[in-house]
């Protein structure tokens, strides 16, 4: 701000007090707050020389090291070219380790950056005896305020080929009889890529003309692998047939097969205050993607998941990415937002949000519980946190709030997974008066402070992933403004299992699903609604004790709750364009549905012996309060859609106690599998 060289006086000098009075003030204002430059730490400046094709393992770490005993800000720097890394460093299960101390000192901010306007690329390479296929790349923990920024992360062989799956052409197959040993498939591997192993899990077929998902053959086990006599190149791979009225695959599909190996994620980030991930790549990772757990405060701004080139001398492209989840963030607090991200071709989901939960183990005291992580997602409960108590056996929970944590007993996390943490934890008041008998299996307690997180997804691409393109679980917050497309799972799902131990049992309060587009959603098989649909907001309410599915309502489960589904256009969707289950108070509004056929598929039933809702475009399962306005529908084939007499082919089908439909139909339908006719029920239908 620039001032007059003077003031002018006025009559009683008022003004002129005033203005010396303000900048005086100014004068004595604090000075905005300085940047702090970081401390650069060069990896070539430690011994590793980029494009030289010599192991950087090395160098990376020594300059990892200085810059972990520094207590600024530091920068861990990698100019362009690329990097290899042919064996583990010297700790853990990644290659490069940056592990703060939890005790501390540790740098106040740690940047780890490629070079502006040029490539990093760091480039896991297989050499005889080294764990490389099983060897996470990053693994960053017990820090504040990590950035990582401008890296690309590669996997391959030393001849260049793909460490992760074999890819090829089809060329002859028999399915086989379900459950039986006998199938196979001929597979022709393209130029560059590996043999076929046996263990593999999964497979990954896509139509050629089509460029979409072959329904029905990801559940293969690889049992045998065989070179066809007379041939280089083509290979037989004896697998676990599965149901044959499921299976698609036929001769001329692309095949992916990844090895089944199971190791740590590429990018694995734990227990880290401030966490950005920004302008980082992945191709054809071996494992999970990145994942993101026990953190706080995360952004994941144009992150790139996806197959890469052909590798070596190969000259096909490769088709999977990952073996599991693109992105996967568990148990995170504060904000979470994850934005401009493109997950292509993932082995699983494309991008996931989960919250966690705890299984009681006994009641210590009236105020006083002892409780064990869950294996798959841990994180540590803290003061003031809440935690929800739900009883399976009187359908019923509690909610008190964290007053002390004490480890009972420590985990191991050298281990992978690491061995769950034991808790006991002292309550603001008493949980209910205590039983005589507790079954902890019929008893678990969520973490409402971290589930209620309030996540922000926006403007991801997300295609051809294995299994849904964007879930949260437990979690609460935004989606908005993504495109999913040709999706195996469904498109967009809020899920819960609150009955099943192995997974997070948080129920959703708060979710907003917005102009996203949804195409092909739905391609595979799958025999679960859940696991179908272009929008899913569902809960598994069954009881794994038994196992049978309960049929539990949303009245005594009071699971999701402040559901809005706005502007969404849904093309092509395979099953229900959107299935609700276990909810009240949802708002369906403005959405368009194309290129809509539904089909009968008979009476199936899945796993748990559930009607499925496949042949439905809007399926509704133990509803209340739900408003429909203002949607469209095109009909692909209005004249095979009959809902009015014909109880297979659905318009709005309704399974269970479904109440408070705006406009009102059937307050409680006649039957548990009512056809919903078509008078306005909020749809256009054209």
């Amino acid at each position: 701000m620039q001032f007059p060289r003077s003031l002018p006086l006025g009559r009683t000098g008022t003004r002129t007090l005033a203005v010396c009075a303000s900048v005086l003030a100014l004068a004595a204002a604090p000075a905005a707050a300085q940047v702090v430059i970081p401390t650069v730490y060069d990896v070539t400046t430690y011994g590793a020389v980029p494009d030289d094709g010599a192991n950087d393992a090395q160098g990376i770490e020594a300059a990892i090291t200085a810059a972990l005993g520094d207590t600024g800000p530091v920068a861990i720097h990698f100019p362009s070219g690329r990097y290899d890394i042919r064996a583990a460093l010297s700790m853990g299960q990644s290659a490069i380790n940056i592990h703060g101390s939890k005790t501390g000192p540790n740098p106040t901010s740690v940047l780890i950056r490629g070079q502006a306007g040029g490539v990093s690329e760091i480039v896991m390479t297989q050499t005889t005896g080294s764990l490389v296929t099983n060897l996470g790349c990053f693994d960053v923990r017990d820090l504040a305020n990590v950035t990582l920024t401008r890296l690309k992360v590669d996997y391959r062989s030393a001849a260049g080929a793909p460490l992760t799956f074999s890819q090829g052409v089809v060329d002859s197959l028999s399915l086989g009889t379900s459950g039986s040993n006998d199938g196979y498939v001929r597979l022709k591997v393209d130029q560059g890529y590996l043999p076929p192993k046996v263990g593999a899990k999964r497979m990954h077929a896509i139509d050629p003309a089509t460029m979409g998902w072959r329904g029905g053959v990801a559940n293969r086990i690889v049992s045998a692998v065989n070179l066809v006599s007379g041939t280089t190149d083509v290979w037989e791979v004896t697998h676990q047939g599965i149901n044959p009225l499921w299976d698609n695959l036929q001769v001329g599909d692309l095949l992916a097969i990844p090895d089944g190996a199971v190791g740590a994620p590429i990018v694995f980030i734990e227990d880290v205050d401030g966490v950005t991930v920004k302008d980082f790549e992945i191709n054809a990772g071996a494992h999970m993607g990145m994942m993101i757990r026990s953190s706080k405060d995360t952004l994941v701004d144009e992150v790139r998941i996806i197959p890469g080139d052909a590798p070596g001398v190969g000259t096909a492209s490769r088709l999977v990415s990952t073996n599991r989840d693109g992105i996967h963030v568990s148990d995170n607090r504060g904000s979470l937002e994850i934005k401009n991200c493109q997950v292509i071709a993932t082995d699983d989901d494309g991008i996931t949000s989960h919250g966690f939960s705890f299984q009681l183990n006994s009641l210590l005291a009236v105020d006083k519980v002892r409780v064990t992580e869950l294996v798959a997602f841990q994180s540590e409960p803290l003061p003031g946190d809440q935690v929800r108590f739900f009883d399976l056996g009187t359908n019923s929970y509690e909610t008190r709030t964290i007053s002390q944590v004490d480890l009972a007993i420590p985990g191991d996390e050298t281990v992978h997974p690491p061995t769950p943490d034991v808790y006991d934890l002292t309550l603001t008041q008493s949980i209910y008066p205590p039983p005589a008998v507790i079954d902890p299996d019929l008893v678990r307690v969520a973490n409402l402070e971290t589930v209620g997180n309030n996540i922000s997804f926006t403007n991801n691409f997300c295609e051809l992933n294995s299994g849904r393109g964007i879930m949260i679980w437990g979690s609460n917050g935004t989606i908005d403004g993504n495109v999913t497309s040709r999706t195996r799972m469904a498109g967009i799902e809020v899920l819960t299992n609150l009955m099943d131990g192995t997974r997070d049992s948080a129920c959703s309060q708060g979710v907003v699903i917005t102009n996203n587009v949804i195409g092909d959603a739905g391609q595979g098989d799958e025999r679960v609604n859940s696991l179908r649909g272009g929008i899913v907001v569902y809960n598994d309410t069954w009881d794994p004790q038994t196992p049978a599915w309960t049929g539990q309502s949303w009245q005594s489960a009071d699971l999701f709750a402040n559901i809005l589904i706005e502007g969404n256009h849904l093309d092509n969707v395979h099953g229900p364009n959107i299935i609700i289950s276990n909810a009240t108070d949802v708002t369906v509004k403005d959405n368009t549905f194309t290129h809509v056929n539904v089909q009968s598929v008979g009476a199936l039933y899945d796993t748990v012996n559930r009607p499925m809702m496949l042949n439905t475009v809007v399926a509704l399962e133990y509803v209340d309060q739900i408003v429909f306005s203002g949607n469209e529908i095109f009909l692909s084939d209005p004249a095979s859609f009959s809902p009015a007499t014909d109880n297979t082919n659905k318009f709005v089908d309704l399974t269970g106690n479904c109440s408070n439909i705006t406009p009102t139909l059937y307050p409680v339908p006649p039957s548990n599998r009512a056809p919903v006719p078509m008078p306005d029920l909020g749809f256009t239908l054209h």
